[in-house]
């Protein structure tokens, strides 16, 4: 029988499993949140369970007896010891047909295993695969930050300095709202960016009441916030009112990037702290775009996303006038509050009336998990091309 545990696994433990070595302790961190420890009594078949899917599987503890179909279907057996060898490298991954034992008749590859038996009491270490590789790539694109003699280009191809100052990758957690790594805007930078936008990334170091925005004033930066706690008013009635407080791992400063506006509100600080600030082009080029999924009228409507749902960026007034029938309707200022009551396992097609209220809406659901697709051009564009078609 298999016993899920919430153990805590030691980073030496993962340091020793490949392709974990490589990583930096940073990022060993990061995995350490997520490892799941599974213990399997003597006899048990781990490929008669379906626990493994979408997940990759060491063995620290413990002995067990792998079975391999070879390709002329002759049965090849290893006996893998816990923490030594064969065990440092996984014995299973996502990569492999799900209950693979299954599937032997099918003619199943050598590389996979058709039972997995424990000789033993066995202790495992599952991680889930999609975050483990965004983990390693990460990891790596920041590493060859500090490590290419190659000068990196910016925004607009200017060149930035290889600074040792760069920040560790885990230290812009505001990039993850939600804190999963997966569902987050870490997920969907191109690998590409990863470099570009770490080393385009200036540390800041604050003091408690210093104004990091103002409201009224254009948008320049885009901020996360390493350590400290932040105090967000806005002018009602002539009198500033608190709205909000952010604190360690929360990003501010996107709104008025993402839709040319002015700020909305004051940002200031409540403690002493340590903020991380990029500038809009970099923002624009290397954290939205990438967010973006970008729609014509024809594509959003080609039966691929029947199921989606619309949704109009506007204010009541201007979707009552003319907004898509069957769409809801959540302005932009009330998106960030929507989105965490929004579906996850829906898909939303996201308008306004240009494009510009729903590109800065998009960004904000995408950085938030929830699969957001923008209509480019919006209800003008979409209204050119019906006028066309006429």
């Amino acid at each position: 029988m298999i016993g899920l545990s919430k153990a805590c696994v030691d980073r030496a433990t993962l340091s020793r499993l490949e392709p974990l070595s490589s990583l930096s302790p940073g990022s060993l961190g990061k995995l350490q949140q997520i490892c799941q420890v599974d213990t399997v009594q003597r006899g048990e078949d781990l490929l008669k369970h379906g626990e493994w899917s979408g997940r990759v599987i060491y063995l620290v503890r413990g002995e067990l007896k792998l079975d391999y179909l070879s390709q002329d279907l002759h049965h090849v057996v290893m006996v893998v010891v816990g923490g030594s060898g064969r065990a440092l490298l996984p014995l299973w991954s996502s990569s492999s047909p799900v209950r693979a034992a299954h599937r032997a008749n099918a003619g199943a590859p050598a590389e996979q295993p058709v039972q997995m038996q424990a000789i033993t009491d066995c202790q495992l270490i599952s991680i889930d695969e999609p975050t483990m590789d965004l983990v390693v790539t990460w990891d790596q694109m920041a590493q060859e930050l500090h490590t290419s003699p190659t000068p990196l280009a910016g925004a607009g191809g200017a060149s930035l300095e290889q600074s040792l100052d760069a920040p560790e990758w885990q230290n812009l957690s505001g990039l993850c709202a939600d804190q999963s790594l997966v569902s987050s805007a870490f997920a969907n930078v191109p690998a590409a960016n990863i470099s570009n936008l770490i080393a385009s990334f200036k540390r800041l170091e604050v003091a408690r009441g210093d104004e990091i925005i103002r409201q009224g004033d254009d948008g320049d930066y885009y901020y996360l916030i390493e350590r400290g706690r932040c105090r967000v008013t806005r002018e009602i009635g002539g009198a500033p009112t608190q709205i909000a407080e952010l604190s360690d791992g929360d990003a501010f400063g996107d709104d008025a990037l993402v839709s040319s506006a002015k700020r909305n509100a004051t940002v200031s600080m409540k403690t002493d702290g340590i903020l991380w600030r990029l500038a809009k082009e970099d923002f624009l080029t290397l954290l939205q775009e990438p967010l973006l999924r970008r729609l014509t009228y024809s594509e959003a409507t080609n039966g691929d996303l029947a199921d989606a749902v619309w949704l109009d960026t506007r204010f009541p007034v201007e979707f009552r006038e003319n907004g898509i029938p069957g769409a809801i309707n959540i302005p932009l200022n009330e998106i960030r509050d929507a989105a965490s009551v929004l579906d996850k396992k829906r898909e939303y097609i996201v308008y306004c009336q240009t494009g510009r209220r729903s590109s800065a809406a998009a960004f904000l659901l995408s950085q938030r998990g929830i699969r957001a697709y923008l209509l480019d051009g919006g209800l003008s564009a979409m209204n050119e091309l019906q006028e066309l078609s006429v």
